[in-house]
């Protein structure tokens, strides 16, 4: 607030009101350079490949902000993908996650020329063998591992729990690659993880790091790259505790140092770099007074900002215009 009118950046957020119309949504580019620049300098001794989570945010403008940075994309779509090439990401530094990939998307990937897949079932193995093959590729494969670490964070955001639809359980991956000289069009190039998504503490990297260790000398696999997922969280609220992300770095990197002997390291940030990064404007158009309840209806409703329906998250609200001793909640 300046003189009791909000900004971001040095831009009157009333001003963009007017022109633009609202419901509105404004994002800080500053904002968003300075956290890749943070994630950057975390995990400096590791010198990452940051794939921005593309479905954290895929507007172009935003994608290409991020990109002039030197940050790649973790997509899950082909859609996704298409976006993060419009937006000017080279396909290099291009991940391609999630686990329903479509046999078009693979070869949209293949052809594209992205630096890996990451293989979340061994029928997705087959599928991008086969079409490798096909175009005559030799395709750079990522294996998820399902490690079952809990975090502490919404149910419906734990990824990594031997109960979720993600990555292979340890005793499935043993097996596939004790079949891997039959993937001939696949280079086993790296193996990966993803804990969840709004993770507040680094213990449980910590923890999933070890527990990995473990298993890739159990079957004696040293991958060149090691992809640990994004999940980093951010305060919603004033007093909220979270873990810095140079603590994160620190003893997330000085765990790779010592037990991992990789090429290539990997994050996947997305609500880390957006999720503080911009607002949503809206304008009270109507009140209504029940018997029970009053409220205030905007021209903003939960298409335009659907987690505080979808799982009771908290958005914090604030006025356009603050007056002091006015209370904000």
């Amino acid at each position: 607030y300046r003189r009791g009118i909000f900004f971001i950046e040095n831009v009157a957020v009333r001003n963009l009101a007017r022109r633009f119309g609202t419901p509105l949504y404004i994002y800080s580019a500053g904002y968003i350079r300075d956290r890749i620049s943070e994630l950057f300098d975390a995990f400096a001794p590791v010198n990452p490949l940051i794939c921005y989570s593309v479905k954290a945010n895929g507007n172009l403008k935003v994608l290409r902000i991020i990109g002039k940075v030197g940050c790649g994309a973790d997509v899950v779509s082909g859609g996704e993908l298409a976006k993060a090439i419009k937006s000017g990401i080279p396909a290099s530094r291009i991940v391609y996650a999630g686990v329903g990939k479509t046999h078009e998307e693979i070869i949209s990937g293949i052809r594209a020329g992205i630096f890996l897949f990451t293989v979340e079932s061994m029928e997705e193995l087959v599928e991008i063998n086969a079409l490798a093959r096909k175009f005559g590729r030799k395709t750079a494969c990522s294996f998820r591992v399902n490690l079952n670490v809990d975090v502490d964070t919404h149910h419906y955001t734990r990824t990594a729990k031997a109960e979720t639809k993600f990555g292979l359980p340890l005793k499935d991956m043993a097996a596939l690659f004790q079949k891997r000289k039959k993937f001939t069009g696949i280079e086993f190039a790296g193996i990966q993880f993803h804990l969840g998504s709004q993770i507040k503490e680094s213990a449980p990297y910590v923890e999933a790091l070890r527990k990995l260790r473990r298993f890739l000398t159990s079957i004696r696999f040293s991958p060149r790259i090691l992809d640990i997922g994004g999940g980093f969280g951010i305060p919603y609220m004033a007093g909220e505790k979270v873990e810095s992300i140079f603590s994160f770095g620190e003893k997330i990197c000085s765990i790779i140092k010592r037990d991992f002997n990789v090429e290539k390291v990997i994050l996947e940030p997305g609500r880390f770099i957006v999720g503080n990064a911009g607002i949503l404007v809206a304008r009270i158009i109507y009140s209504k007074k029940t018997n029970s309840r009053n409220f205030l209806i905007t021209d903003a409703a939960m298409n335009d900002l659907i987690r505080p329906s979808l799982y009771s998250s908290y958005h914090l609200i604030l006025p356009e215009k603050f007056s002091s001793g006015r209370k904000c909640s």
